[in-house]
């Protein structure tokens, strides 16, 4: 299996929300946090985007962690965050 980095992971996340989730390959994970971050930012008028945004950035960081160490996409991904 090919590493991730997960400074690079935490990154993208922080430009785009779910980015560094699609970047390793967690797909709907990303989506999710992404319509997540919009929703968060409709409903407060952006007061909050950053929430999303750091739990998206921590979440890409941990995953990519973990998928380096050994864990199999299906193991990380069935967690619902891996803090």
């Amino acid at each position: 299996m090919k590493t991730k980095s997960p400074i690079l992971a935490a990154i993208l996340s922080i430009v785009i929300v779910g980015l560094g989730q699609i970047y390793l390959g967690l797909w709907m994970r990303g989506i999710i946090l992404f319509i997540a971050a919009i929703v968060v930012a409709f409903f407060t008028a952006g007061t909050f985007i950053f929430f999303p945004m750091f739990i998206a950035c921590g979440d890409a960081y941990i995953c990519a962690r973990k998928m380096n160490a050994g864990a199999s996409l299906e193991e990380v991904n069935n967690r619902a965050f891996n803090f």
